[in-house]
């Protein structure tokens, strides 16, 4: 059984679609999903993956253990709430960055994923 839901597509164009969850949406809305963006949703996804890391390693399941590391690096929620992180809660946020920005738009933020 394989899990879809995971996995997203990148276009390469604006008038492509886009599958975030199982919603099918295009571009822009995507882009303007951040404000709207199901958070706790998100963070409930991620949490539920690092406790099944936890069971895992508390038996000793390497492999499983190893599977479920990299299904979280690949998870689009984990990434949202990464990119989240850093970009808005973190208190260095108004901080410039190497490449001089202090902050960033929601779009910008869209595009670090």
């Amino acid at each position: 059984m394989s899990r879809n839901w995971d996995k997203v597509i990148r276009p390469n164009t604006i008038t492509q679609s886009i599958n975030v969850g199982r919603i099918k949406t295009s571009i822009t809305e995507f882009r303007n999903t951040w404000k709207t963006a199901p958070w706790k949703r998100y963070r409930t996804i991620v949490f539920r993956l690092q406790k099944r890391i936890h069971e895992a390693e508390r038996i000793g399941n390497k492999d499983k253990v190893r599977y479920l590391q990299k299904l979280l690096l690949k998870s689009f929620a984990a990434r949202m709430l990464a990119v989240r992180q850093v970009t808005q809660l973190n208190a260095g946020k108004k901080t410039a960055g190497v490449d001089g920005k202090a902050s960033l738009t929601n779009e910008e933020r869209m595009k670090l994923l």
